[in-house]
Formats: C-alpha cells, structure tokens, sequence
C-alpha cells in the first residue's frame, strides 16, 4: 500500500488525470471506451509530437540553407505541411466530439463540452 500512496503524491497515477491511460472497468461497454478514449489520446499526443518535430525540422532547414532556393524552398514546403496537418488535428477534434457523443463513448471525460441537445 505504500507504494501507491508515493506514486499518487508524486503525480504518477495517470489513472486520475485527464487525459491519462485509463484502466479497462470488466464490462465491455466501459472497455471499448476505455479503448477508444485511449486510442484517441495516444493519437492526439503523437500528432504533436510529429507537429513539433516538422516545425523544428522545416526551421532547422530554412536557417542552414545558406540562400539556396531548393534548401529554402524544402524547408518552407515542411513548415506548411505541419501547419496542415496540426490544422486537420484541431480540425478533427470537434469530429470526434460528435461521434463520441452519437455513440455514447465518454472520451473527453474531463473536459467541458457542450451537449449536443442542450440548446
């Protein structure tokens, strides 16, 4: 018992934090949720992480092409297509809102979205 209680001061039990892997409850309504609210941050978490990579990636390219075009051209081409695609990550979110609450999947729990048949 006393490694729990460490773990939860520390801020180590991710099963109390929004946003954190979620354990399965046994039926297998609460596991497809759990599976799917944790496919779903898993899938939120990696599409910022390749959006901070390409960014820094496309600006490490701009600022050592030294003036050639084809250097400035490659870089500028990965920062556009990292805004594209954190603009479709953004985009998707409301999306997924509304399939989530069509089909009864709690899967932003934690946060404060508005219902779809509250006016």
């Amino acid at each position: 018992m006393q490694p729990q209680v460490a773990t939860a001061q520390l801020g180590l039990d991710r099963a109390n934090q929004p946003g954190g892997i979620v354990p399965a409850k046994g039926d297998s309504a609460s596991t497809l949720g759990t599976i799917v609210k944790n496919l779903v941050t898993l899938f939120y978490s990696m599409g910022a992480l390749g959006f901070t990579i390409m960014i820094i990636w496309g600006a490490v390219d701009w600022i050592l092409s030294g003036g050639d075009k084809e250097k400035i051209a490659g870089g500028r081409k990965r920062i556009t297509t990292a805004l594209v695609g954190i603009f479709l990550l953004a985009l998707s979110f409301p999306i997924i809102a509304i399939i989530a609450q069509i089909s009864g999947i709690d899967i932003f729990g934690d946060l404060p979205l508005r219902n779809l048949s509250t006016p």
